[in-house]
């Protein structure tokens, strides 16, 4: 009856790990954010810029971070409902603020892809907004395999800056290992700027590299050896 007692006692302790873990919350303060922290603010773009083949968004030397998907990128003009909507509307963004935002030639919906291409990282965010009229888009983090690790919808969490310019909220997610590879932005009109991440693990060599390392070394002291 005793170890009966203790069994059930570590099962409703497991299904309350599980419920807390469950309704884990996106951060909404960037110094939720583990230290040391890279922050990004795409500074190194100017003016008006288009792609949908990968830049390099990272003017953080030793940090290599590409931005891949549809979107505009430099200090122009990024209305989000202001003027192209009455109601809801959250303003715009303009120069002097450097950022990256969501969208194809001719339509506003786009995705953002941030991939960590030196380092995992244990959290990243960013200073975000978004037309609330194409939706709220979703921010998820995937591992080196581009697994799904979390996901938010920012209708859940939302930006309301009506009227506003240069105006949004750091949202960001934070696991509890460094295994973040990459961060995205996805299905509405989103547009963020000072990317933030921990200062965190580098990626490692795959295994056959650091086998025909080690192979190399260890012949070079055979070679040694033989010659003393």
């Amino acid at each position: 009856m005793k170890k009966l007692g203790i069994m059930f006692g570590l099962g409703i302790s497991l299904i309350f790990f599980i419920v807390n873990l469950a309704q884990a919350d996106l951060v909404t303060n960037p110094g939720d954010i583990p230290g040391p922290q890279v922050v990004l603010d795409f500074s190194q773009f100017s003016g008006v810029n288009f792609s949908t083949a990968p830049v390099q968004v990272s003017e953080v030397p030793g940090y290599g971070v590409t931005l891949t998907g549809s979107f505009w990128y430099g200090d122009f003009s990024y209305n989000l409902g202001y003027l192209m909507h009455a109601d809801p509307q959250n303003g715009y963004w303009s120069s002097p603020q450097h950022y990256v935002a969501s969208g194809e030639v001719g339509s506003a919906v786009g995705t953002l892809l941030f991939k960590f291409d030196t380092v995992r990282v244990e959290a990243v965010g960013a200073v975000v907004n978004y037309d609330p009229y194409y939706g709220a888009p979703t921010m998820a983090v995937y591992d080196g395999g581009f697994n799904l690790l979390e996901s938010y919808n920012l209708a859940d969490y939302g930006v309301s800056t009506p009227g506003q310019e240069n105006a949004g909220e750091f949202r960001g997610i934070a696991r509890s290992t460094a295994d973040i590879r990459y961060f995205s932005l996805t299905g509405g009109m989103e547009v963020l700027t000072n990317l933030t991440f921990t200062d965190a693990e580098p990626v490692p060599l795959p295994g056959a590299v650091w086998l025909v390392g080690t192979g190399l070394l260890g012949l070079v002291g055979w070679r040694r050896k033989l010659q003393s």
